[in-house]
């Protein structure tokens, strides 16, 4: 997702061959796990010389198992010769391991354009979805066409019914490229859904963020019923200790990359999950939707949102250094490059999101440098601020005072 987000404002500010589109295509592998010819994985596996007693072992692994298959009164078991375990922590890194020589498909390809002049990307793998990514449309359908022909040869099927592109940075109605897989024309999207965030063809993170409010929803009545079954419903202190533990994590999912945009000192109450965030602690003490919401806050022992997602931020940003991935490695150097001209980058908007802090210049010097952030002195300071609006107004006098924070 973070690299994704960098190469679409990497596009729209370098505009290499004098365009700022950035041609994504999200491949999807007809049922990728449970279609994989077992000889086929143990040669690919010998062929990239895995030890001998580790293929022994992942071959035991597989060797005899059996499935029962019950469809009402009818059932039948079934010994499968291909695919991988299903639900198995290994399969992921099975599958990985069997399209390992993916990157021949992009041989001599020039792939789309990042911060930094010399680094391109071609393609990004999560499991097994799988996505093409290009500056030039040229360059994607060559991609595009030897994809066929690799899936193929690893006996692999690919589902041209649930491929699409997306064409980042382009205009609603505006004229766009056809990029055909095998003999089938690939639908086209203004956005395309993938790890349950929604990728917007013009950057719109708003958009993007707003996916979570359903979950956030669903966190919220599942405690409703879980108190009202347990008899807490006296005991308000409960549901809003399980809102701390449901809630709030519901509401950061993938806030690492879409919530940048909203993590300046004076933006706390702006985003609309930060809204529903007080619906949900105003509703469990049944307090008047009219009460401040900063007292909520505090009355409920909660942080805002905005917390969470920056003390996220910074934590996805230090483990970045620490990836086995070379192209995460790179990526915040990448958009490090791009502040200068990208003024809503990832990077800029972190930057931003320094100011107020105690140690504003600390974090913005050692961010700039590409360097890591000690994330226990920065997650103080970041508390110290959003607490800034109570010690602003501890001598106010509530008798001469209309602040309602005061009042």
């Amino acid at each position: 997702m973070f690299i994704l987000r960098h190469l679409q404002h990497a596009a729209r500010t370098i505009k290499p061959s004098n365009s700022s589109r950035l041609h994504n295509a999200f491949i999807d592998f007809k049922q990728a796990y449970n279609t994989i010819p077992r000889q086929a994985l143990w040669s690919h596996f010998r062929r990239i010389r895995m030890p001998a007693i580790l293929l022994s072992d992942l071959q035991s692994l597989h060797a005899g198992d059996q499935y029962l298959l019950q469809d009402g009164h009818k059932a039948a078991r079934v010994k499968p010769t291909v695919g991988v375990k299903l639900g198995s922590p290994l399969s992921p890194l099975l599958f990985s391991l069997y399209i390992n020589d993916i990157d021949t498909i992009a041989e001599g390809v020039q792939g789309a354009a990042t911060g930094t002049e010399d680094v391109r990307v071609t393609h990004m793998l999560h499991a097994d979805d799988l996505t093409l990514v290009a500056n030039a449309p040229d360059a994607m359908q060559t991609m595009l066409n030897r994809l066929v022909v690799y899936a193929r040869s690893i006996r692999l099927t690919i589902n041209t019914a649930k491929s699409e592109v997306v064409h980042f940075n382009s205009k609603r109605g505006a004229q766009v490229p056809t990029f055909m897989l095998a003999s089938a024309a690939l639908k086209c999207s203004d956005s395309f859904k993938c790890l349950d965030m929604t990728y917007h063809q013009t950057l719109n993170m708003t958009a993007s963020s707003e996916h979570a409010a359903i979950p956030m929803l669903a966190a919220a009545h599942q405690i409703h019923g879980f108190v009202r079954d347990t008899a807490l419903c006296e005991k308000p202190f409960a549901s809003l200790w399980l809102a701390t533990a449901q809630v709030v994590p519901a509401g950061m999912y993938g806030c690492q990359v879409w919530s940048s945009g909203f993590l300046r000192e004076g933006d706390v109450l702006r985003p609309t999950l930060q809204t529903l965030h007080f619906n949900i602690l105003k509703g469990t003490p049944g307090v008047k939707q009219s009460a401040p919401n900063r007292a909520v806050l505090r009355e409920c022992a909660h942080e805002p949102l905005q917390f969470y997602w920056l003390r996220a931020a910074i934590r996805f940003y230090n483990c970045l250094f620490s990836s086995y991935s070379a192209t995460l490695k790179q990526a915040p150097h990448a958009d490090l490059k791009m502040v200068p001209r990208a003024k809503t980058s990832w990077a800029s908007d972190i930057l931003r999101a320094f100011e107020g802090l105690q140690g504003c210049d600390t974090c913005t010097e050692t961010f700039s440098q590409g360097l890591p952030v000690y994330h226990s002195d920065f997650t103080a300071d970041l508390r110290f601020r959003t607490r800034k609006v109570w010690r602003d107004i501890a001598d106010m006098n509530p008798l001469e005072s209309d602040n309602k924070l005061v009042t």
